[in-house]
């Protein structure tokens, strides 16, 4: 349960409609979009705002499983037999 006061902190306030937008992946062939979703001044933002002071402990916890950038992962595998292995990565931000 979320508490009153709370909730009257994260209440939907905005005006505008959540805005869907691509990022070309240009180092990916045929240059596929990676899509992004601005929720800046739609009635969803307080929540997002609010659901990143939630997540942050969790991420400061988990912080050791992440990877920062292209590098550092190979650093981390480059010693991990891979063959009969699936890969699958999480871009969330």
């Amino acid at each position: 349960m979320i508490p009153k006061d709370v909730y009257e902190t994260i209440m939907p306030i905005g005006t505008h409609l959540p805005r869907l937008y691509g990022l070309p992946n240009i180092h990916k062939p045929d240059i596929p979009l990676r899509p992004v979703l601005d929720m800046y001044d739609s009635p969803y933002h307080t929540v997002a705002k609010w659901l990143v002071t939630v997540l942050k402990p969790l991420h400061n916890r988990l912080i050791k499983h992440s990877i920062k950038d292209v590098f550092q992962f190979v650093d981390r595998i480059k010693n991990i037999n891979t063959k009969d292995q699936t890969m699958i990565s999480f871009d969330v931000a």
